[in-house]
Order: C-alpha cells, then sequence, then structure tokens
C-alpha cells in the first residue's frame, strides 16, 4: 500500500483544502489512511464497480488535459481527469476541478518519475541514481525535477535554511563527487537545460534544492511529477484518495476523488 496525502499532517488554518496547493504541512502525527476512504473500495467507483483504465493517455482523453500538463508537458501519465493547474492565492500553484468531478472517479493514474532505486528511501540513493544516467538521460530528468517544489532556494525560509543544510550536508558532499554533477545548472531555474558553469557553492545550493525535492514531494513508491501538485490534507478533510498499483509489471499510482467535488 502506498502512502496517502494524510502522512503530511494538518495544514495551516489558511491553506486551501482539497486538491490545490504544492507544499506540505508542518510535520504532525498522521492521521489513519483507513479513516478517509470512506465507502470506496480501492480502484472501485462509487457503486463498487471496478474502475476501468485506458492503457495510456490520448490527447483527445479529457478538453482539459492540456491545462492538466502545463508544467510537464513532455511528461504525461497514463491517464489525467478533468483538473487543471491553477495558481492558489497563499499556497502556489495546484490542481483545481476544471468540471464537477463524481466519488471513484480517476484523477491521476502515474508510473514514478524516479523510482526508488533501493528499499533505502532517502535523497542520496535517489539523486544519485539521476546522476549516474546518461548525460541525455540525466539532462532531461534534471530539468524535470527543476519544477518541482522547490524551484528556488530563495522560497525556504531564512529560518529554516541553516537546519536544513546540516541535514543534508553530508548527502551534499556524496553527491558533488558523482561525475553527472557538472551538469547541474543554477538555482533549479536552469537546471538540467545549460549544464557546467556552475562554482563548488553553486552546485551545493542546486543539490541540497534536489535534496528538498525529494523530501518534500516523493513517496514510498517513488518520486512523482503530477502527483506532486496535489494538496496534502488530512484525512477527514481529503477528497481524493492515493494508492499504488502494480499494472503489468510496472508500480503506478492513481489519484481518485472520494467525494463529490464542484468546479
Amino acid at each position: 500500500m502506498d502512502d496517502v496525502w494524510s502522512i503530511f499532517g494538518d495544514p495551516p488554518p489558511t491553506s486551501p483544502v482539497g486538491t490545490a496547493g504544492c507544499a506540505p504541512a508542518p510535520a504532525v502525527p498522521a492521521t489513519a489512511a483507513s479513516s478517509k476512504r470512506n465507502a470506496l473500495a480501492p480502484f472501485a467507483d462509487a457503486n463498487g464497480d471496478q474502475v476501468v483504465v485506458p492503457p495510456r493517455l490520448t490527447a483527445a482523453a479529457d478538453v482539459n488535459t492540456a491545462d492538466a500538463l502545463c508544467v510537464w508537458p513532455e511528461h504525461p501519465p497514463r491517464v489525467v481527469g478533468p483538473i487543471a493547474v491553477r495558481q492558489i492565492p497563499g499556497s502556489g500553484r495546484g490542481f483545481v476541478a476544471a468540471r464537477d468531478i463524481s466519488p471513484g472517479q480517476v484523477l491521476i493514474w502515474e508510473q514514478p518519475f524516479v523510482p526508488w532505486p533501493s528499499a533505502e528511501h532517502e535523497p542520496l540513493s535517489l539523486l544519485q541514481s539521476v546522476l549516474r544516467r546518461s548525460a541525455v538521460e540525466r539532462r532531461v530528468a534534471l530539468a524535470a525535477l527543476s519544477r518541482l517544489h522547490p524551484m528556488e532556494l530563495r522560497s525556504v525560509s531564512a529560518f529554516d535554511r541553516p537546519r536544513l543544510e546540516e541535514e543534508h550536508c553530508a548527502c551534499v558532499d556524496a553527491l558533488l563527487q558523482e561525475p553527472g554533477a557538472a551538469d547541474l545548472g543554477g538555482e533549479g531555474r536552469r537546471a538540467g537545460l545549460h549544464g557546467g558553469g556552475l562554482g563548488d557553492e553553486g552546485r551545493r545550493a542546486e543539490l541540497l534544492r534536489l535534496c528538498l525535492v525529494c523530501r518534500w514531494n516523493a513517496f514510498a513508491s517513488g518520486l512523482f511529477l503530477h502527483q506532486s501538485i496535489f494538496n496534502h490534507a488530512p484525512s477527514r478533510r481529503a477528497n481524493a484518495d492515493k494508492a499504488a498499483l502494480r499494472a503489468g509489471g510496472t508500480l503506478t499510482s492513481v489519484v481518485r476523488a472520494t467525494r463529490h467535488i464542484a468546479q
């Protein structure tokens, strides 16, 4: 079973609820996942019928597809539902319902962009797997990761920055030894697009940002792109459910609506 949105705990009182927002809330004890599944069995709709998912996304899958894929159009998920990316006041970008959504409807069906390379779910192993790819694959991956939160270290509070630098210092030191680290661009804005040109300090800053990308966006089944945009709400307020599934030997993750969501 994959982890669920409630692992991030309650958001601040001013955070929007539902499918909006992108940053995780302060760490608090997790709420039991079962309390938010309501009457929906895994991979079943509101009537208890099995959800049938097409093998891959097509351009005509939904009139709102372009709005949902605007951040990573070159990395579409298998299926995308009637959702769109919007800037949410006070919470950054997030998914909203592009039309009324029924309980059980699939919102995203996606493979991990970077699966965990081992049972050790730490930024070091995941980022090493990225930096050890071929030059072309590495730059494509780094370009995609440059659009995950936080896209810039300056968006991290000055109060938290020293603690985070100390926490990830050993990881950054190890990653600096990887030959692929030479491809790092600056501060996430150019990562993978214009490799090289960074001094040691710039590479350390970008590697710290990538460590935070892993910490703040990865799930038990890996690091996803589009699923990272969903807001993380506690069980009693969540209107979507995330679960892992192996389809044809490939690990995937599906996000479904657990109740009616108005446009």
